[in-house]
């Protein structure tokens, strides 16, 4: 295993920024981005939707996905379960990465934080395979169903500065790119 991993998301602004010719770097893709071939290569990917998403024929771009999905691959794709149709399916460590936060709890439930998107999942799971350095691409949940897709994107991004864990994005992304509170002007702000 490599110590740093690039995690690519879905949005073009950056997502071929990611260090696909690094052999040292481990790529780790949401769905469809392979399928459809947008991206060169990957070491795993991530289809964390509810099987009745995933396996609509409407529910990708890319129309042959049901039957690329159940090809075989020389990668693992985590999954929210174990579908015996998915040859590369490697159920998602859900409760091993949930044990990542036994100190937060919301009242008397340990709070899980993995809402809205795939990228906390590949967060989490990186953080429990140990990566010292996580690089993240094409994730920049700016409109539209994305912006509900940020807090949880925020937090898990925390947990890895709280552990120490070295977070690189791009210098294109938007993710972070907002004025310092209390410290830029308000007409710098607009």
């Amino acid at each position: 295993m490599n110590k740093t991993v690039a995690l690519v998301g879905k949005c073009i602004l950056h997502r071929n920024d990611a260090p696909f010719a690094d052999p040292n770097v481990d790529i780790w893709s949401v769905s469809e981005l392979l399928s459809r071939k947008l991206i060169p290569r990957a070491d795993a990917m991530f289809e964390m939707h509810l099987r009745e998403e995933w396996d609509r024929p409407d529910a990708h771009k890319d129309p042959n996905y049901q039957t690329w999905i159940k090809q075989p691959h020389p990668f693992p794709i985590y999954m929210n379960a174990q579908y015996p149709d998915v040859p590369a399916c490697e159920p998602y460590p859900f409760w091993a990465v949930a044990q990542c936060l036994q100190t937060m709890w919301w009242g008397e439930q340990r709070v899980k934080h993995f809402n809205t998107c795939t990228m906390p999942f590949m967060i989490a799971l990186a953080l429990l395979d140990g990566y010292k350095r996580i690089e993240l691409y094409g994730f920049e949940m700016s409109v539209g169903k994305y912006i509900k897709q940020r807090d949880s994107g925020f937090f898990w991004m925390g947990v890895c500065a709280g552990r120490g864990v070295e977070l690189v994005l791009p210098a294109s992304s938007r993710l972070v790119d907002v004025p310092l509170y209390g410290y830029t002007p308000l007409e710098e702000r607009e």
